[in-house]
């Protein structure tokens, strides 16, 4: 129990303020009704709220918050506990409260502590809470005995914890001097078992967060780094010390004195954007919602234009959790060391005259390792990664590090050791992550890059990146590394198939992972200046002319192959030999392949599916094909027709599935579809259309679907008389469905059908497979389709919650170079329900057909690609139609 806790006095001199006892008399004054207690809470915090706008420190704010608390809350006891009752009870503050660090919108936790003997009626107890609430604070209390108090300490670390920070209010002293000593760590939870508890807490918090701070929408409190990792510290320091009073982990020798500045810095820090963070959502909010982060990073004085404002506040929270996530772990095992080692009775195990291995911690062998010589400094990250029996590098060793991190400079990076070093902790592969991490979080990489140092906690303000640009980076790595690894073969075969058969030298790929978003945040175009970073780079540290070329190609392409994926038609040969052309060896194709999975799924793993990878999949296949067939000999569309018709005749012959089809049949049905039809469809898809039309009569509507595509998706088959418009019908009654399309493939037949074929993934992201649902989706569709409606101006549907906060103008852009039977056209927009309906509004209403789409998602941008002429099926070139098309596409999709 913490002796040294103490009511609330706020260091400001009261008169400042407002006179807490003036504010009592004034309730007294009032009659002490309901009403003016109200008035005077209201009164206290508008004040505090005023002292925000004059910057005083967090601290104070806080416990000005609980200070007038406390004044409103006694007085409430004194009018309804009758004084003799209050000889046998306690009024504790606890938690947060009982720390007097209040925010405007906090629980206010109280424990009203009763004598074993008290047998007086509940009565006026309950009367007491109610006035509570009826003020207007929102309490959270309980009333128990010391057995009980003590009872339920020991069954639940966390009720302990909260009477570790408790101080009286008002009551029995004595009462509350006896709790004090029931629960003391000779009696109940050691201090040993203690931290056990609060450290394996705080574990388990981090797993629920994914173990990193660096999402978009951060938790102020819970996430690695933030307030409750603080909050573990001061449990630990009271529990072992008596006191809250972090100035202990300078004195006990855990902290020198600048490190406890920076920790206190932090927890200001984090103090003022909650306090701010309450004010603004009216409530207990700790999360750093898109609603408020820009208004927030205009408070906090940023007023850059664009998004660079939210990005430079967020990027200085980010920085700051990850100081307090820095300083948390190296406390810990500090405490870990003391509570339950005995460091001077462990073995130490030499590992060379620099490092040695202490209870599974590498630890330099004296103070004057780096030093004496500085290249030590990256040689420990590389004799970290040699062991899986080393997990981790010593607090002391931490300390050190961050001391002489200013013998990395520019003397340091051009000499030869500490380059080959910094090289080789590439080619060695071993813990790559777990060390570029540590070197991340300990400022090693940003020391040795400065180019880094400016993505360190950069955030990029959209819905699709969801890791800061270093964290990011780390991802895309950790993602490359598992593809080395054969334990993980099963995620992505075919990457880990390249990966291990095919990539010479895989530590020019981590280079790459390293430097493809290291220009992110600066003006200019981060592919191109991080591939001049890299070049220089590679020649510093001494890399050959080819390899230095492959990584600054990769670097400056890397968007390359996601783009051609989800923008081009990637079945026309023509398109992948130009892909092939651009691309120029089976060397570059499988780096960049490689890079591009990595990069997808380090950006936001929740993004990916089936789809994107089969997609990617497709284009490296196709590809990879021409550059095996030579550049100088592209593949005839022709071939590939002739090919596709020949296997599809194979699978209607061998299915015994399949009831026989007679050739003529067959004849009839694939004249009347154009080479296009042959090309965008493989043959297993042609088969099942084919065996699917057979079975109908041509005047049919047919719909037909299966579970899963070939290409990762459910597939949607739609047969049927062409009418103008098809698309927003058919668009509309797929978002009713929930279903998000990925893509479409539209073509017309000869004889006036339009054989449209959708794919799409349910609301998980995943193909459907439950049978009634699939018999829903024909159902609807086959009722749209038969009973075709007017055209109508589709609804709006408001934008879900996160992304109405983003300011992005849709981007429209017509080609009529790309063919010449289509006009192509690429829309960019923010994502919303409706949105893809909306687009179908408009071509039916400027008498646009749709010959074939490519539909994707990324984040909060839809990224659509459609191929589109007149209704007499010719290009769209004249300049007032298109200007009209894209008037009336703006005007839909912005709603």
């Amino acid at each position: 129990m913490n002796d040294s806790i103490e009511p609330a006095t706020p260091d400001r001199d009261s008169k400042t303020l407002l006179h807490l006892p003036a504010l009592v008399a004034e309730v007294e004054a009032k009659g002490s009704t309901i009403a003016a207690y109200r008035e005077a809470l209201a009164q206290g915090r508008t004040a505090i709220d005023a002292l925000f706008q004059q910057n005083i420190p967090a601290s104070e704010l806080l416990a000005w918050q609980s200070a007038v608390s406390d004044a409103l809350i006694v007085h409430l006891w004194e009018r309804h506990i009758p004084l003799a009752a209050s000889e046998s009870l306690a009024l504790l503050a606890v938690g947060g409260y009982g720390r007097s660090e209040l925010h405007p919108n906090s629980d206010i936790d109280i424990l009203i502590l009763t004598a074993d003997d008290y047998t007086a009626a509940d009565e006026d107890i309950a009367a007491f809470v109610t006035a509570l609430w009826d003020t207007g604070l929102d309490i959270g209390h309980s009333v128990r005995d010391i057995p009980r108090s003590v009872h339920e300490a020991i069954a639940d670390v966390t009720v302990v914890t909260n009477l570790l920070q408790s101080r009286l209010l008002v009551g029995c002293e004595a009462l509350y001097n006896k709790l004090k000593d029931s629960i003391s760590p000779d009696k109940v939870w050691d201090v040993a078992d203690f931290f056990v508890a609060k450290r394996d807490e705080q574990a388990s918090r981090h797993v629920k967060f994914h173990g990193t701070a660096y999402r978009l929408e951060p938790n102020l409190k819970e996430s690695p780094g933030g307030l409750r990792d603080i909050q573990t510290i001061e449990w630990l320091v009271i529990r072992l010390y008596g006191s809250n009073n972090l100035s202990s982990l300078v004195t006990e020798g855990y902290l020198t004195t600048p490190e406890l500045a920076e920790l206190t810095e932090g927890r200001d820090h984090l103090w003022r954007i909650r306090y701010l963070l309450h004010i603004k959502s009216g409530r207990k909010e700790d999360r750093l919602l898109f609603d408020y982060q820009r208004e927030l990073a205009e408070d906090f004085g940023y007023q850059q234009e664009g998004n660079e404002a939210v990005e430079q506040f967020m990027q200085l929270y980010y920085r700051t959790v990850t100081k307090v996530e820095r300083l948390n772990g190296m406390l810990l095992q500090l405490f870990e060391d003391k509570l339950l080692n005995d460091p001077s009775s462990l073995p130490t195990i030499p590992v060379n005259k620099r490092f040695q291995i202490t209870n599974s911690y590498l630890q330099v062998t004296g103070d004057t390792v780096f030093k004496d010589y500085p290249p030590a400094i990256l040689e420990m990250f590389q004799v970290f990664a040699s062991s899986e029996d080393i997990k981790g590098i010593g607090a002391t060793t931490l300390r050190l590090l961050s001391s002489h991190l200013h013998l990395i400079d520019k003397r340091f990076r051009n000499e030869l050791i500490p380059r080959d070093l910094f090289l080789q902790l590439f080619r060695e592969p071993q813990k790559i992550t777990r060390k570029l991490r540590l070197m991340n979080r300990y400022g090693v990489l940003a020391t040795y890059l400065p180019e880094f140092e400016k993505i360190v906690g950069r955030m990029q303000y959209d819905l699709f990146h969801i890791y800061t640009v270093d964290e990011h980076t780390l991802m895309v790595i950790r993602n490359l590394r598992r593809f080395a690894l054969s334990r993980h073969n099963d995620e992505y075969p075919q990457c880990s198939h390249i990966m291990q058969q095919h990539i010479d030298k895989p530590e020019l790929l981590y280079l790459i992972g390293l430097f493809h978003d290291i220009a992110k945040g600066r003006d200019g175009d981060h592919s191109v200046l991080g591939a001049e970073d890299a070049e220089q780079f590679c020649n510093h540290h001494g890399l050959t002319p080819v390899d230095t070329k492959l990584v600054t190609w990769t670097i400056r392409h890397h968007l390359a192959m996601s783009t051609t994926a989800q923008r081009k038609d990637i079945s026309d040969p023509e398109i992948v030999s130009e892909f092939a052309h651009f691309v120029g060896s089976l060397r570059y194709l499988n780096y960049l392949y490689l890079l591009t999975v990595a990069d997808i799924r380090g950006t936001n793993p929740e993004l990916w599916n089936s789809w994107k990878s089969n997609l990617l999949l497709q284009l490296y296949s196709n590809t990879e094909l021409a550059l095996k067939r030579g550049l100088d000999n592209p593949i005839d569309k022709q071939e590939i027709i002739d090919e596709r018709k020949l296997e599809a005749r194979k699978l209607m012959s061998s299915h015994a599935s399949i009831d026989k089809i007679s050739n003529t049949t067959i004849d009839d049905i694939w004249h009347d579809c154009d080479e296009n039809y042959f090309l965008q469809y493989s043959a297993d898809e042609i088969c099942w259309h084919t065996t699917s039309i057979a079975k109908h009569n041509s005047t049919d509507t047919l719909v037909e679907l299966r579970r899963e595509a070939q290409r990762g998706s459910t597939e949607i088959f739609i047969y049927v008389t062409d009418y103008d418009q098809i698309f927003v019908d058919i668009a509309t009654s797929l978002e009713k469905l929930g279903l998000t399309v990925v893509s479409a493939d539209i073509l017309s037949s000869r004889q006036g059908k339009t054989l449209n074929t959708f794919y799409v993934l349910d609301k998980d992201g995943e193909t459907i497979g439950d049978h009634a649902r699939l018999e829903h989706i024909h159902t609807v569709l086959m009722e749209a389709l038969t009973t075709k409606s007017d055209l109508h101006t589709p609804k709006q549907i408001p934008a879900p919650r996160r992304l109405r906060h983003f300011e992005f103008d849709p981007i429209i852009e017509f080609d009529n170079t790309v063919s010449n039977d289509y006009t192509s056209l690429f829309i960019k927009a923010i994502d919303r329900p409706g949105l893809l309906s909306a687009i179908g509004y408009s071509f039916a209403e400027k008498n646009i057909r749709v010959a074939s789409a490519n539909i994707t998602t990324l984040g909060e941008t839809a990224e659509d690609a459609f191929h589109i002429q007149n209704l007499d099926r010719t290009k769209v070139i004249d300049e007032q139609k298109i200007k009209s098309l894209h008037d009336s596409l703006l005007q839909h999709i912005e709603g």
